[in-house]
């Protein structure tokens, strides 16, 4: 049973849960939950800023350049493991590596007559993460793509 009983209440728990959320789905090591609270509290009840506004502009900078400069390390780190990947894959039999470097593998070749630059074509495929993880399949959604 829910503690916020009253529709005041319940939508008050929604707003608060909302910023929440958004802080949530951006958060830097070190977020202090109760500090966050307290500024949310103090704004509310129109209290006088706890910290002065020129550390809050030095806090969130040096916040910042932290976040960018972890972001920096993952996306080194996943371009090291992307290389290595298509390195190594275009290794393998059968995996064919155009001049964009494009690597492709033929599961079943068609019989047809083979199609020129102008030819439209019309093909499965498994678009797939490193992992293995599917992001995108016309298997999935039933249904060949028409290419030109």
């Amino acid at each position: 049973m829910s503690q916020f009983t009253s529709v005041e209440q319940q939508a008050s728990y929604g707003i608060g849960r909302q910023i929440g959320d958004q802080v949530a789905s951006n958060p830097f090591e070190g977020l202090d939950a109760t500090a966050v609270a307290q500024g949310v509290i103090d704004s509310l009840e129109g209290k006088e800023y706890a910290v002065e506004v020129e550390d809050l502009r030095a806090a969130f900078g040096v916040i910042n350049e932290r976040m960018q400069a972890a972001q920096a390390e993952q996306a080194k780190a996943a371009s090291a493991e992307g290389q290595k990947f298509l390195d190594e894959n275009a290794q393998r039999e059968g995996v064919t590596v155009t001049e964009s470097g494009l690597q492709f593998e033929v599961i079943t070749e068609g019989s047809g007559e083979k199609p020129t630059a102008a030819s439209t074509v019309k093909t499965h495929y498994h678009g797939t993460l490193i992992d293995g993880t599917v992001f995108d399949s016309s298997y999935d959604r039933g249904e060949p793509v028409d290419s030109l």
